[in-house]
């Protein structure tokens, strides 16, 4: 009996000693990772927008298709009025709506809001993961007049989502309630989680990023979107 317990003991030593080194190890990997990683991404391209899909009487517009593409980079801190002007680097991005809803009942208190729904995908920051966005559209114009910015490009916007409208100089400052989620990643540190803002418009001025978008309903469009999150 002395022999049994014996063994019983050296086997939960050593069963104790394998979990402890693992728990140590694990420790040291999120010591030397350093944790989460502050990002914020800036987003420059052009936009096509969606095609009206009412149902019955409803003044509730369902559009579907839209979609834009460009050119993302890494930047030190949340851009403000027309970032895009500055920005002519980074890689390829794409950004695609697979729902939104949007009230244009001019009657309605919610007039021109909405939400929005898809998926990005910016290779340089979450490889071959799509990245998620939920979020509020706060200004929708297409097929009416737009919106000024008041700034000194002439800009106007058509369209506001990802945030509660605080945007500064009409640029895309990503404050809630607009989220973003990798869709996996975390296993080679291309997870992001965070906040973004979007707006599409056009302006007097053409954009360092080859996009130019003359101010007329008939578009161009031009697209900037900010996320700012953490990836680990």
């Amino acid at each position: 009996m002395f022999s049994t317990r014996r063994r019983v003991l050296a086997v939960a030593g050593i069963v104790l000693g394998t979990l402890f080194a693992l728990s140590a190890g694990a420790s040291a990997a999120s010591k030397a990772s350093g944790g989460p990683t502050p990002t914020i991404y800036l987003l420059c391209g052009t936009f096509m927008p969606g095609t009206d899909s009412f149902s019955g009487n409803s003044n509730v517009d369902h559009p579907s298709g839209a979609s834009a593409m460009g050119k993302a980079q890494a930047v030190g801190s949340v851009p403000s009025g027309d970032a895009c002007d500055n920005s002519s680097n980074g890689g390829m991005f794409s950004w695609t709506i697979q729902h939104d809803n949007v009230q244009l009942g001019a009657s309605n208190p919610q007039f021109e809001e909405g939400t929005e729904h898809g998926t990005a995908m910016i290779m340089q920051l979450s490889g071959s993961n799509a990245i998620g966005f939920n979020g509020q559209i706060t200004n929708y114009d297409f097929g009416s007049s737009a919106d000024s910015c008041g700034d000194s490009d002439s800009r106007v916007f058509y369209y506001a989502s990802g945030h509660a409208g605080s945007f500064t100089g009409c640029g895309a400052a990503a404050d809630a309630p607009g989220n973003i989620n990798t869709q996996g990643g975390a296993s080679s540190g291309q997870h992001f989680n965070g906040k973004y803002g979007s707006i599409v418009y056009q302006e007097s001025d053409s954009d360092m990023d080859g996009s130019n978008c003359p101010v007329s309903a008939n578009g161009p469009f031009c697209f900037e979107a900010v996320f700012v999150g953490f990836v680990n």
